[in-house]
Order: C-alpha cells, then structure tokens, then sequence
C-alpha cells in the first residue's frame, strides 16, 4: 500500500489523464491526443511502472495501421486512489482527524451537505432489515 505514496510527478500526470478518460486508449492514441511533448519511451516506462503498482491494466487489444497495439485503462478510480492514500498516511503516523477532513472539504467546496445526506441515507438503507413473508 505504500506504493500509493510513492507516485513520480510523471506517473501521477499520467494518471489525471487516464482519470479523465471514458475509455481505454492505446499509448499512440495516448500520446498524441493528451501528451504530444512527451516521448514514446517516457510513456511506456511509466505506464509500465503504473501497471506494476496496479493503478492501469491492459483492457484489450486493437489494430493501428495494421499494427496490434495494446489498450489500456486505469485500474483504480481516483476516489480508490485518495482512499488509499489516506488509509497510507493513516497507517504511518496511527491517526488521521476524519472530521477535520470533512471540514477542510467542505469549505473548499469538495463536499456538500446534499451529499453526506446522500450518503447517509444510502448506508441506513443498507442497514435496514428487509422483511420477508414466507
């Protein structure tokens, strides 16, 4: 888990794009719609590292002029990701402030209170019994 801590400022880049992508892309596609200034080797050694820390994975597999290439998509949704950072630092020094969290959140306009009413009313419908009849 600690590899979530670890993220180059290369592979966290990449990782914003691949964040904002509705679909698997190649590393061509990649490249030339959402990097153009980077080089073809800069980008596979990252997503190769990305992949190692199971943030991207292959999704499949397409022809590009008449050469097999690779898809890829991320593996691990950016809220995984910030869950997983926090449950890291949490881990490190034993203590992490939740409300405090929430609050910083809040007043940063992160999080309404429309949505914590969401929330909570989505985990007490988890949590209420259903009645069956036999």
């Amino acid at each position: 888990m600690n590899n979530f801590l670890n993220l180059s400022e290369k592979e966290f880049e990449i990782m914003r794009i691949f964040w904002s992508l509705e679909s698997p892309v190649t590393i061509q596609e990649f490249i030339s719609k959402y990097n153009p200034e980077a080089k073809n080797t800069t980008i596979h050694g990252n997503i190769k590292k990305l992949m190692e820390k199971d943030m991207i994975e292959v999704m499949g597999r397409t022809i590009v002029s008449r050469t097999p290439a690779r898809l890829y998509f991320r593996k691990m949704s950016v809220e995984e990701y910030l869950t997983n950072q926090l449950i890291s630092i949490r881990a490190l020094n034993g203590k992490v402030d939740i409300l405090k969290f929430l609050t910083i959140l809040y007043d940063d306009n992160l999080l309404r209170i429309a949505d914590i009413e969401k929330f909570l009313t989505r985990k007490r419908e988890e949590e209420t019994p259903i009645e069956t009849s036999l």
